[in-house]
């Protein structure tokens, strides 16, 4: 039934039960359904603003300046940075039982060399096992050791030590074009002393204090047109290695 009073539109509902004849009416207005309205609507936006502030509490809670997830990143970091000191400690402790290792292996060396007998004989093979070739020296100390041998070898020849002896001392210098970035020397125990001087970064085989054995490996060449150059000592004075090898130098 739709009744007009005051110019507002009203509906009334009728509630009809089935166990009785009496029927209950109930007037419906569009202002009483706008305040329902209104009222579902800020019911529901109190709800969103509830879990809002829940979230927000519980990110601040976590992600704050002092939350569990930064508490968390500090002690993986604490964690991180033991490890580090246990890693370095364990390298140190590691090269210090290598040390100790080289050092026994050196005594040990230096040992059977003063029991076995000394060769006297001067070193005279060439220090190329391979392809190689005589030139000048052109690290322009040619001056300063003329009696100097220099090599131009190809990638993968091999440097051989010239006669029995100890590595007496491996230098190692900074590595420059047409220049010796690693020097060996040999201390052969009969006045004769070799020096191996080698460009680019040849693979070594020995270590200080190692012992070898003639045309022993002491070193692999790892590029082309790499230079090796050969001295000869005995007490001091510089020999030169053409003459006792029997190699002339072009």
């Amino acid at each position: 039934m739709k009744k007009r009073k005051k110019g507002i539109t009203r509906y009334t509902v009728m509630f009809i039960p089935d166990t009785s004849d009496n029927a209950k009416t109930y007037e419906l207005t569009f202002d009483r359904m706008a305040r329902w309205i209104v009222l579902v609507v800020c019911i529901i936006a109190l709800v969103i603003c509830l879990f809002v502030s829940i979230i927000l509490r519980n990110n601040e809670i976590m992600y704050g300046e002092n939350g569990y997830v930064e508490q968390i990143r500090a002690l993986q970091e604490e964690n991180d940075r033991l490890r580090d000191q246990a890693g370095e400690t364990a390298v140190s402790k590691g090269a210090d039982e290598a040390a100790e290792e080289t050092a026994a292996l050196k005594e040990e060396g230096a040992g059977e060399a003063e029991k076995d007998a000394v060769d006297e004989e001067p070193p005279a093979i060439l220090p190329i096992n391979g392809i190689a070739t005589v030139i000048k020296d052109p690290t322009g100390e040619a001056a300063e050791y003329p009696d100097r041998m220099v090599f131009l070898a190809l990638k993968d020849s091999e440097v051989i030590a010239g006669a029995d002896g100890i590595v007496k001392e491996i230098y190692e210098y900074e590595q420059r074009k047409n220049e010796y970035s690693i020097a060996l020397l040999l201390d052969h125990r009969n006045g004769y002393e070799t020096v191996y001087l080698i460009s680019g970064e040849p693979k070594l085989s020995v270590q200080k204090g190692m012992r070898v054995g003639r045309g022993d490996v002491l070193a692999r060449l790892s590029e082309d047109e790499s230079i090796v150059g050969y001295d000869i000592l005995y007490g001091g004075t510089s020999l030169n290695p053409a003459e006792l090898t029997g190699k002339e130098q072009d």
